[in-house]
């Protein structure tokens, strides 16, 4: 059986580059790909069978981490790790207390990328390295629930 993706990226340059990435280590895969939260929350309601969502913050109708608040609420349990540009520490805990599993920088070499995904994938948190997990988090199973006006 596939392990199957939701990739929701607005870049489609970056989404084929990154279900390419994957293949290379994952033969039996399948991907569908969103360019807004809206088209990633329909690909959602329609197939709930997903493995896992890589989602970008910055998509166009969308604003930080209201998104991934959105996604979280429409799927609790679905595993969901942010691929961002934005890597900076306090962004990586932000997106971790709003229920991400696991945050994934775009600057990241193709091997951290696939070994994150990898750890994801076989229930484990990825970070980017110097980054820790926070106390509050989807990951450590103690999320609070937030609202997209509670994240400054």
């Amino acid at each position: 059986m596939p392990t199957k993706f939701l990739i929701v990226e607005d870049h489609p340059l970056f989404a084929d580059a990154l279900q390419l990435a994957i293949r290379s280590f994952m033969k039996s895969v399948r991907f569908t790909h969103a360019g807004t939260l809206s088209a990633g929350k329909n690909a959602i309601r329609q197939n709930d069978d997903f493995d896992l969502v890589l989602l970008d913050l910055r998509l166009p109708d969308t604003h930080g981490f209201e998104g991934l608040l959105e996604l979280r609420r429409l799927s609790p349990k679905l595993p969901m790790v942010v691929i961002s540009a934005l890597s900076d520490p306090s962004v990586v805990k932000t997106a971790m207390v709003c229920g991400a599993a696991g945050f994934i920088s775009k600057c990241a070499p193709t091997d951290a990328v696939l070994q994150g995904i990898h750890d994801v994938l076989a229930g484990d948190v990825t970070l980017p390295d110097g980054c820790l997990l926070p106390r509050n988090s989807f990951a450590t199973g103690e999320l609070t629930t937030l609202t997209a006006g509670s994240i400054h």
